[in-house]
């Protein structure tokens, strides 16, 4: 018996070894790929909340002015009475009159099959169609100033005619106006949705 008893306990021994180590071993090791796995994860999502907090400083680091000023480029609505108002006021300035003004939203799948592939823009197109009536150089200055408002313009079109003939004070044939005419203007304006 005692010539036997090493080799059985070398038997239990291997037994042992390929019926509960071997398995418990490849576990561990496939905790310990787990393990690692789920720390990358946790380091990332660490390196994301520092780069959101250091986003987060900046953007409350920015001045007050600066975000109005932003704001105005692209509202968070856009107002046709506003924005006809503020150009009204700027036409007559330079002596130029609105004649009409037409608003009309642009279908998001058109606008965004130009504008981006996506399909969920954040902002909102509208189409202006404005006819002023005055003297090219007086619209040229107007055209000048609106290029630097603060307001996204895309300006689409520009057409220009003469103006029509008004009647003269006694009411015989009409008058031309005095290099008087008149502009549409069709533009793209943008806004937050």
């Amino acid at each position: 018996m005692k010539l036997l008893t090493p080799f059985i306990v070398l038997g239990v021994g291997i037994a042992v070894y390929f019926f509960y180590v071997s398995p418990q071993m490849t576990e561990v090791k496939s905790l310990i790929i787990e393990k690692d796995r789920r720390q990358e994860i946790l380091d990332r999502s660490k390196e994301l909340a520092q780069k959101r907090d250091s986003i987060l400083a900046d953007f409350s680091s920015i001045d007050e002015a600066d975000i109005k000023k932003l704001d105005k480029i692209i509202p968070e609505s856009f107002n046709p009475l506003t924005f006809v108002n503020d150009l009204s006021v700027l036409a007559s300035g330079y002596g130029i009159g609105i004649k009409d003004y037409k608003v009309s939203n642009v279908p998001s799948q058109a606008r965004d099959a130009a504008v981006t592939s996506e399909n969920n823009s954040q902002y909102k197109t509208t189409i202006a169609t404005v006819s002023f009536t005055g003297q090219y150089a007086q619209f040229v200055k107007f055209i000048s100033t609106m290029e630097t408002s603060l307001q996204l313009i895309d300006v689409n079109s520009l057409t220009v005619n003469s103006a029509n003939a008004t009647p003269s004070q006694s009411g015989a044939s009409p008058k031309p106006t005095d290099n008087q005419l008149q502009y549409v203007l069709q533009m793209n304006l943008y806004s937050k949705k």
